[in-house]
């Protein structure tokens, strides 16, 4: 899994731990998680308003893009392997979905 802080918001990062809501996180489904992903994970994410929640599933190369809209998640975007995922928090960041999913066949 991987948690996305932007550059305005660097003082929320301490030495240890991160003090105060990441913009993006990434999750990263895996068999034995992925209920508790999916629900509860998310649910905490949109309580914490965290602005953007990516859901990968390396299996199914695909990744669900989700924003918060008043308090609740809504999908922006469901990319596969051939697509190209853009970030609506991050516009300007385009990721070839093809290379990230390139070894997960």
């Amino acid at each position: 899994d991987l948690l996305v802080v932007l550059g305005e918001h660097r003082a929320r990062i301490g030495e240890q731990v991160i003090d105060g809501r990441p913009d993006i996180v990434v999750e990263v489904l895996s068999p034995g998680s992925a209920r508790r992903d999916l629900v509860a994970k998310r649910e905490l994410y949109a309580r914490f308003g965290v602005p953007e929640y990516w859901i990968v599933d390396s299996e199914a190369g695909s990744v669900e893009v989700l924003v918060l809209n008043r308090g609740a998640y809504t999908r922006a975007g469901f990319f596969r392997r051939a697509d190209t995922l853009v970030s609506p928090l991050l516009p300007d960041l385009v990721i070839e979905l093809a290379e990230v999913f390139a070894d997960a066949r």
